[in-house]
């Protein structure tokens, strides 16, 4: 080889060769990848509620067929609105009426609590929604026994539940002023009806702000005591709560014990809650404790509970009071109990019992088929106070197993699967609320945490400089997969730390280190007071209260604002392979994401001419955007003034030789 082709080698050593294109993406995105593949996991392995065997409830008496059935409503989520037409809401309540219910029960979320349709909108106390509560329950459910509790969307901007201006005081029937004199009588309340303890739960710390703030509850030691010593005053009761028991975390009473702990409580049979706006009812079970059931939110389902405890066995029915099909979901079976009913508070072994269904037809239905493992006739047997027809069938169990049974007739199909025995296990469902996703969610966001500083570090930490030589090609005698896989954080600092000023990279960590220091969002004042959010907390009114929503808002900013800058600075050197031009789409795409979450969530609590001030989500996202194009610009010159450099320096070097 001659001496002018080792000069050119040497001197192409400036430009990268052939980029290892696989190779470069691993070491900009890997950090993220193992990232996602914890959340992913989370996502494909759900937290279970326990399976349990049940032993049936012992009964001293036998089966009485001249027993009436207790029947009441569970209504969840109705979200009422001065924006739509309250003909709606007249129907759902009609609905509720005419079953002529010995009592109704509402977990939650009773108003919307908006003035707008679409976002961004504030959430905040909207009297005119309340009016319309009120009015609802005053025309139509009149002298009717109501138990209802708020929710999230009922709290909206209240500073204490005390005061005038928190409408739920003001229409609820079972708070109200003059038996809410302090804010322990609104946390915990016990009602009883018909025999049944009922406790009720605001789990709420105060103030509470605007939404999404306070979408998961807000349990203190306080409260969680509370409802202890509530349990511990009676026998059994059922739970009230807007929100299922999963959505409750990691806080303790006194004695050691978590929501979740005291719902598996023996004495706990029942608990109705909402929240979860699912289209058909859901129920957990809690292992030895209550049989949960989250209603159908009235909003988007049109539908509602109907509770029945015949014999007592309590039986959970959907009723769906907006359907085309008419007559549809007029007869409800109240017994036995469906398989997935079956808890320790249930009775499920009794052998000679009877095959019940309400009807709330006009006509008594003479010709109602039973089909299945049993085969007979419904029989009429009379009606009841509430004027329900009630049709009976003998059903004779001769061995213990599971069994189907299906009622058809004119306007009635009922399919049911049902267990006769001394025990059967149960459970085994999906936790309305993932605990082992939001755990790794939260390692995530320590990781990110974790790798972002060390990338955005405006120091050197350590010189990787042979890796980034083999991606291009100029050093192949080794291969470094591993190091780049595992080393992506240190590559990316390196990257950063020598193609930009030092002006930038300060900056840059800055940035970085805002949200952990500094007010992630403000929000709209409350009854004058300003708040905002920082790390995991919201501040308002010189209180600091831990919030989820304040982690989300700051794995939002890490990962759609610092992630993407950092991607395309570190790609500088790259310009010339694919992944350059992909952190470029990855940069904008995350910043469309940005300004959808600004608009969808930031904007429930700030009004829309402020979300285009907002520090996070577009006054940083715009500065890092330029300052990027400027350290380009300079990078490219820098290199071009390099290139020419080491272009005349070749030259002059091969006029030499050519002269010898």
């Amino acid at each position: 080889m001659n001496k002018e082709s080792k000069i050119e080698i040497k001197n192409n050593r400036t430009k990268p060769i052939s980029i290892k294109s696989c190779a470069l993406f691993m070491s900009e995105f890997s950090h993220l990848i193992i990232i996602l593949i914890i959340v992913v996991i989370g996502i494909i392995f759900p937290s279970h509620h326990k399976a349990v065997t049940y032993y049936s409830k012992s009964r001293n008496i036998s089966w009485n067929s001249t027993e009436d059935p207790l029947i009441f409503t569970h209504l969840s989520d109705i979200h009422i609105t001065f924006l739509n037409s309250i003909k709606k809401y007249e129907e759902l309540f009609k609905s509720a009426k005419n079953l002529n219910a010995s009592f109704h029960l509402l977990t939650g979320d009773l108003v919307d609590n908006y003035k707008k349709r679409h976002f961004p909108k504030v959430g905040k106390q909207n009297m005119k929604d309340w009016k319309i509560y009120k009015y609802l329950l005053d025309t139509y459910l009149y002298n009717e026994t109501i138990i209802d509790n708020s929710g999230n969307h009922d709290m909206f901007g209240v500073i204490s539940p005390l005061r005038k201006k928190y409408g739920f005081l003001d229409v609820s029937k079972s708070f109200n002023r003059n038996n809410t004199g302090f804010l322990n009588n609104f946390l915990v309340k016990t009602v009883t009806i018909e025999g049944i303890n009922f406790i009720l739960i605001n789990p709420y710390k105060f103030p509470t702000v605007h939404p999404p703030y306070g979408f998961y509850p807000q349990t203190t030691k306080n409260l969680l005591d509370l409802l202890e010593k509530e349990i511990n005053k009676l026998d059994s009761c059922c739970i009230l709560t807007h929100f299922p028991v999963d959505f409750f975390w990691w806080e303790k009473s006194s004695q050691g014990h978590t929501f979740g702990k005291i719902m598996k409580n023996k004495k706990v049979q029942y608990i109705f809650s909402g929240h979860t706006h699912p289209r058909k009812f859901q129920i957990k079970h809690h292992e030895y404790g209550g049989l949960e059931f989250i209603g159908t939110a009235t909003k988007i389902s049109n539908s509602f509970g109907l509770v029945t405890i015949d014999n007592g066995r309590l039986v959970y029915n959907q009723v769906e009071y907006k359907n085309k099909k008419k007559n549809k979901n007029k007869y409800y079976m109240i017994h036995p109990i469906p398989i997935d009913q079956i808890a320790p508070s249930q009775i499920f072994n009794e052998k000679n019992t009877e095959i019940r269904i309400i009807s709330y037809d006009d006509d008594i239905n003479n010709d109602l088929r039973v089909l299945g493992d049993f085969k007979g006739k419904m029989e009429y047997q009379r009606t009841l106070k509430n004027g329900a027809k009630l049709y009976s069938m003998p059903l004779n169990v001769t061995k213990d197993g599971e069994y189907t049974i299906i009622v058809n007739g004119p306007n009635c199909f009922i399919k049911r699967k049902f267990y006769i025995g001394k025990k059967y296990k149960n459970g085994n469902e999906p936790k309305a609320m993932s605990k082992a996703f939001f755990r790794l969610l939260y390692v995530s966001a320590i990781l990110i945490s974790l790798f972002l500083f060390i990338i955005v570090l405006p120091i050197n930490i350590v010189n990787l400089k042979f890796i980034d030589d083999w991606i291009c090609g100029l050093n192949n005698k080794k291969c470094y997969w591993i190091q780049v896989i595992f080393l992506s954080p240190l590559l990316l600092n390196y990257r950063i730390n020598t193609n930009t000023p030092l002006y930038f990279r300060i900056i840059l960590f800055f940035f970085f280190i805002y949200s952990l220091i500094l007010p992630i969002h403000f929000f709209e004042p409350i009854e004058g007071y300003v708040g905002y959010s920082f790390l995991c907390y919201i501040y308002i009114k010189n209180k600091i209260i831990f919030e989820q929503w304040s982690i989300y808002f700051n794995i939002f900013y890490y990962w759609g604002v610092i992630s993407p800058c950092v991607l395309v600075v570190s790609s500088f050197r790259f310009k010339d392979s694919w992944v350059y031009i992909f952190n470029f789409i990855f940069l904008y795409f995350a910043f469309l994401c940005i300004c959808a979450i600004n608009i969808r969530w930031a904007g429930e609590s700030l009004k829309l001419y402020l979300l285009f001030f907002h520090p996070c989500y577009v006054i940083i996202p715009i500065i890092l955007n330029i300052l990027i194009y400027i350290v380009l610009y300079k990078y490219s010159n820098k290199n071009e003034s390099k290139i020419k450099f080491n272009s005349n320096i070749k030259n002059k070097i091969k006029n030499i030789y050519l002269v010898q």
